[in-house]
């Protein structure tokens, strides 16, 4: 996936939406965090042990980029330079570990919004994407598609 090329796609959207309140980053940050737990319950067999439920990895894909839509903005809204950093990605053990971790990542980032701390959390996240077993192409695929319907649907007045 192509992070400036992506960084740059979101922040059209950004400028769209427009919305510069004072609680803008807080309200990335809980959205942040809904959109991973949306992408989590899609996966009920990797922590819903009390479920009977398959995964269903075509529903987390979505949750997923939708997540990666708010990361980019919490990047966008620190003024990240994705120019002087190499990214790569973030694996931990297991996928319920690379969930927690990714929380705490978002969290650390809303206390202490700095780029090192931006960077901790994107490659969690991407390590989440791989872990998934979502390919690069899958998510920016998934992800262009998710920003089409975001601007229409900011043309439609949602």
């Amino acid at each position: 996936m192509n992070l400036k090329k992506v960084f740059a796609i979101q922040k059209v959207l950004r400028e769209r939406i427009a919305y510069n309140n004072a609680d803008r980053f807080e309200k990335l940050i809980l959205a942040l965090k809904v959109e991973i737990g949306e992408c989590a319950n899609e996966l009920p067999e990797i922590f819903k042990f009390w479920s009977q439920k398959d995964n269903n990895f075509e529903n987390a894909l979505v949750e997923y980029v939708d997540g990666l839509h708010l990361v980019l903005e919490c990047g966008l809204e620190i003024e990240f330079d994705h120019d002087a950093w190499q990214i790569s990605s973030q694996e931990y053990h297991t996928v319920t570990e690379q969930f927690l971790a990714l929380y705490e990542c978002v969290t650390i980032l809303y206390k202490r919004p700095t780029e090192s701390n931006f960077v901790e959390l994107i490659e969690t996240f991407l390590g989440l994407g791989k872990m998934l077993g979502f390919t690069q192409t899958q998510i920016e695929e998934a992800y262009l598609a998710k920003n089409a319907v975001n601007h229409q649907r900011q043309e439609d007045g949602y």
